[in-house]
């Protein structure tokens, strides 16, 4: 996060976009089809693809938020493995989890009441929706501590950045804070950093 806060340089380009092609693709055909849902019903119960802001610092896009049960649910296309530990006793990583408050945060900011959040885990190779499986919790002013504590967290970054840029600290000497789910995924990620000491960060993985 500090490295994305500095500004630097994407090192790594060996990452196959397919899957954030097929997330893209499904995202823009849901929308579609619960928006379609709501003029052919003449109700609108779903809201889709909206933009939310659970802090002035941090706006995101929130993918749906469903009128009538009160709950937003969040879309993710994912591979075996990541659905095998979606569907593990313990659930979505940390990171999902603080994604779904976030934005539930950001609909109660609106005035919208959210009592649930739910992650939608659709499987990206399977041939049919028979694997799709959700994930649900409560969801409400209970989520406001680790909300808070995220942004904490996110301030401790930012003034770890600051001081690279005034040269009271060097990248290097900051701790990283990989996750193994998106290791492959960030545009710092450079394994060889860990034999070479290049640049990059080289994660958690083997």
């Amino acid at each position: 996060m500090v490295s994305k806060l500095l500004g630097e340089p994407a090192i790594n380009h060996v990452v196959d976009p397919w899957s954030s092609i097929v997330g893209i693709a499904v995202h823009a055909w849901l929308a579609e089809a619960f928006t379609a849902w709501n003029v052919r019903h003449g109700f609108a119960r779903w809201l889709a693809e909206h933009k939310v802001t659970p802090h002035p610092d941090h706006r995101g896009t929130a993918d749906l938020y469903d009128g009538l049960e009160q709950a937003v649910v969040d879309h993710k296309v994912l591979g075996e493995s990541s659905m095998a530990k979606v569907r593990s006793v313990a659930g979505p990583s940390r990171r999902y989890k603080v994604q779904l408050k976030l934005y539930g945060k950001g609909y109660r900011v609106l005035g919208l009441p959210v009592k649930r959040v739910a992650l939608a885990a659709y499987p990206r190779t399977a041939a049919s929706l028979d694997g799709l499986y959700v994930w649900d919790d409560p969801s409400g002013e209970q989520d406001d501590e680790l909300i808070d504590e995220v942004f904490r967290l996110t301030d401790h970054r930012k003034a770890l950045a600051a001081e690279v840029q005034t040269g009271h600290r060097r990248l290097v000497d900051i701790d990283i804070a990989p996750d193994d789910d998106e290791c492959y995924f960030c545009p710092f990620y450079r394994p060889q950093s860990k034999r070479d000491g290049g640049p990059g960060c080289p994660g958690s993985r083997p």
